[in-house]
């Protein structure tokens, strides 16, 4: 599947939820189910004071996060690995997005919140005035549907398309994507991950039809190329026609 890329998705209608915080919301606070949600703070002035840098601490990520500054990505956190600082470059706006990686149903982690817990420290003084942006999976991915074509750089949008005589059972291979969600004919199929065991996701052929059909990937980190392929009963052939938003 080669096809057509953005230098990078759009979050859609900026509708960042207010008041600004003394700290990051939970999940369970925005109540909208999302599996990713958007954090912006305001870098108070003086905090940099001439230095060409300054820690961030964060109580913990829960689970995943990734920190941008003026679009780039400076930095990524994982529960996983016990991440919880980050070095910042001289900047007045911090974005972050942190990724829900599923719950627990056992133990003292029962119920847990998810999102940023514990509170932000950037050298060493507490960063309030939060706003905090669910991110809707399949609003974004109508929207990467509709982006102009650019390079598969980084966070992106990538869209192509295949098509079928008739629906069928396939498997999506992502060994070529980095980590993200798959979007097909407008139902989120899963999230895939380079650092996860599984190679494939399942496309029941409910989902699939005849004719034309269109994958949307929802990139986070990095693609290794802009190809993908689907198998059936151990046959593969490419998907043509994906590229970035």
């Amino acid at each position: 599947m080669v096809g057509h890329v953005t230098t990078s998705w759009a979050y859609g209608p900026c509708n960042l939820r207010g008041p600004h915080l003394a700290e990051p919301p939970a999940f369970e606070d925005l109540d909208a189910g999302a599996v990713l949600v958007r954090y912006d703070c305001k870098i108070p002035e003086g905090v940099f004071d001439g230095a060409v840098a300054a820690a961030l601490v964060v109580g913990e990520i829960r689970d995943r996060a990734w920190l941008e500054v003026d679009g780039m990505r400076v930095a990524q956190l994982s529960r996983a690995d016990g991440d919880r600082a980050a070095v910042l470059p001289p900047v007045r706006a911090l974005t972050v997005i942190v990724e829900d990686e599923g719950r627990i149903n056992y133990g003292p982690s029962i119920g847990e919140t998810k999102g940023i817990a514990g509170g932000v420290l950037i050298s060493g003084e507490p960063l309030t005035g939060w706003q905090a942006q669910p991110i809707d999976l399949q609003g974004l991915a109508e929207t990467i549907a509709r982006a102009p074509v650019g390079p598969a750089t980084g966070r992106a949008g990538l869209r192509g398309s295949f098509t079928l005589q008739a629906p069928t059972d396939l498997h999506l291979d992502t060994v070529t994507l980095g980590t993200g969600f798959a979007v097909l004919n407008g139902y989120v199929l899963g999230r895939y991950s380079r650092r996860r065991p599984q190679p494939t996701l399942f496309v029941p052929a409910p989902l699939t039809r005849a004719g034309v059909n269109e994958l949307i990937l929802i990139e986070m980190n990095q693609i290794i190329e802009p190809v993908v392929s689907f198998r059936r009963q151990r046959r593969s052939w490419p998907c043509r026609g994906v590229g970035a938003t």
